[in-house]
């Protein structure tokens, strides 16, 4: 976190800016502002998991490409108190490590995760490891056009024969943080499942939500949910990076933490 300190205290000897109508200073605002959040997050995310028992104590590097603090501090509460038996990931990274913290604890996980480089799951492998009921999925990136009904039509990824990983199963917990983003849609696997592939009580969890294409494809997700009559809350948690989650009514309250 020394990176956000500085950026914190560089901004602060260079005056108020937050009060400032240049697009520059406000940039500038904008972005200590997210820092100052996940400075905050950090903490939170520390003292959160002194208490829980199943967590390991690991070395994680957050943040950047990764999963941020909110994120990690959400996840972690997730696990806690969901207790999910059904776990999907799109996207092996940091939250994998939590997570496959949680599964080692809970015996009777089963848990998917979708990820494009053979390298980066040899690598996570040899140092960390993974139990025998998680389950990794090497899947190819590929560029396809994606349309939605009723909407425009543009380029973005997607994860080879997705639908052989996820048909047939129930999730309770999905994590989304794969594959590569486009420029009106992003990480649009799930969506041709959805609710097929969700459990009664569930929670999806979607990273870097400041971003338009993840912003749209959770638009048709919610789409999804109400042409099929299921209840749902939304909440957001901002940070370096916003992080989007949806959750059925038994576990509204993970909306507002």
């Amino acid at each position: 976190m020394a990176d956000l300190t500085k950026k914190i205290k560089d901004f602060m000897s260079k005056g108020n800016l937050l009060v400032s109508k240049s697009e520059e200073h406000q940039k500038m605002s904008d972005e200590i502002l997210r820092a100052a959040k996940e400075l905050l997050w950090c903490d939170v995310f520390k003292d959160t998991i002194k208490g829980y028992d199943w967590y390991r104590e690991k070395s994680l590097s957050l943040g950047r490409w990764a999963i941020g603090y909110n994120y990690a501090y959400v996840l972690v509460r997730v696990l806690n108190e969901l207790r999910p038996q059904s776990i999907l990931e799109c996207g092996l990274g940091q939250s994998s490590k939590i997570i496959e913290d949680y599964v080692v604890f809970e015996k009777n996980v089963r848990y998917d995760i979708v990820e494009q480089d053979q390298n980066w799951v040899n690598f996570f492998e040899r140092d960390y490891g993974f139990t025998q009921r998680t389950c990794v999925h090497i899947r190819n990136i590929v560029e396809t056009e994606f349309c939605p009904k009723g909407g425009i039509g543009s380029k973005t990824y997607v994860y080879e024969n997705f639908d052989g990983i996820v048909e047939g199963k129930k999730y309770e917990l999905i994590s989304i943080d794969g594959p590569w983003g486009g420029d009106i849609y992003s990480r649009v696997d799930v969506l041709n499942h959805i609710p097929a592939i969700l459990a009664d009580d569930f929670v999806i969890m979607t990273d870097d939500f400041e971003r338009v294409g993840e912003q749209n494809m959770v638009k048709l997700l919610k789409e999804k949910l109400d042409c099929n009559n299921i209840p749902y809350y939304e909440g957001r948690y901002d940070g370096m990076k916003d992080i989007c989650i949806l959750v059925s009514e038994k576990w509204r309250f993970f909306t507002t933490m």
